[in-house]
């Protein structure tokens, strides 16, 4: 509806700027709905003793002047990100 009867009466160059921004749009929308997020690899270098010993300890981290408690992923082996 827009292309049809309002780009008639812009000038061309936003009728340009327009069409640059919605083919923009369709791109970055179709790659968002397509790419992968990835994961975090699992720590297979890691025996279990020294799983053991990070499961029982307590890690934080300071982001932005707030203190975050980490959390340790038996599965993984890994500190979470925050």
């Amino acid at each position: 509806v827009f292309w049809l009867f309002v780009c008639p009466w812009l000038p061309p160059v936003a009728v340009a700027a327009d069409a640059l921004l919605y083919v923009l749009t369709m791109l970055f929308m179709g790659l968002t709905a397509t790419t992968d997020p990835g994961i975090v690899p699992r720590n297979a270098h890691m025996d279990d003793a020294e799983a053991a010993v990070h499961a029982n300890a307590s890690r934080s981290v300071e982001v932005n002047g707030v203190t975050i408690s980490l959390k340790w992923c038996h599965t993984c082996r890994i500190w979470r990100p925050p």
